[in-house]
C-alpha cells in the first residue's frame, strides 16, 4: 500500500505525518497543437479510482524498467529516466482516447491545462471518465497481462 500511494511506512505507523497519499498516477503528455507553451505538454492524471489502468502503469514501469535500456525495448525504447518511462507508457495506454479526442469523438479529462470543453466538469462526467479509464485498463490488462505476468515471474 505504501508504494501504491507514494508513502513511507512511517505514514502507516505514526499518528502525525506530513505526507499526503498520492491519489493519481501523473505523467506529462507530449506537446499538442492546441497547447503552445514551449516544449511542455499537458500534465495528465489517472485517478487511483481507475485502478486497473493505474495498476497497469505501475506494473509496466516495473517490468519494462528492469530490462536493459535498448532501442528495441518494448514501448519505451532506450529511455532511462523514470518520468520519461512513465510518459511513454501512459501515452501508449491512453492513445486510443487521445486519438478520439483529436477526432472530436471523445472528451479527455484529467489533463492540465484542460482540453477544450472540459471546464467545470460535473461529478457525473467525472464518474463516467473514471469508468472509461477503468475499462481501458481492463482491456489493456487482458491484452498485456500475460506478457507482464511473464516478466513478474522472471523478475
Amino acid at each position: 500500500m505504501a508504494k501504491a500511494y507514494g508513502l513511507s511506512l512511517d505514514w502507516f505507523l505514526k499518528e502525525a505525518s506530513s505526507e499526503e497519499p498520492v491519489l493519481a498516477i501523473v505523467a506529462t503528455l507530449p506537446p499538442d497543437p492546441e497547447f503552445r507553451r514551449g516544449r511542455l505538454g499537458r500534465q495528465f492524471a489517472i485517478p487511483l479510482a481507475a485502478w486497473p489502468l493505474a495498476r497497469l502503469v505501475l506494473r509496466l514501469e516495473r517490468a519494462l524498467g528492469q530490462r536493459p535500456p535498448l532501442a528495441l525495448r518494448a514501448l519505451i525504447g532506450p529511455v532511462r529516466e523514470p518520468e520519461a518511462i512513465r510518459q511513454q507508457i501512459v501515452i501508449f495506454l491512453i492513445g486510443p482516447l487521445l486519438e478520439a479526442q483529436r477526432l472530436g469523438l471523445a472528451t479527455v479529462l484529467g489533463a492540465e491545462p484542460p482540453y477544450p470543453g472540459t471546464h467545470r466538469v460535473t461529478e457525473g462526467q467525472q464518474a463516467v471518465w473514471i469508468t472509461t479509464l477503468r475499462r481501458l485498463g481492463e482491456f489493456w490488462e487482458s491484452v498485456l497481462g500475460p506478457l507482464i505476468a511473464e516478466d513478474d515471474v522472471r523478475g
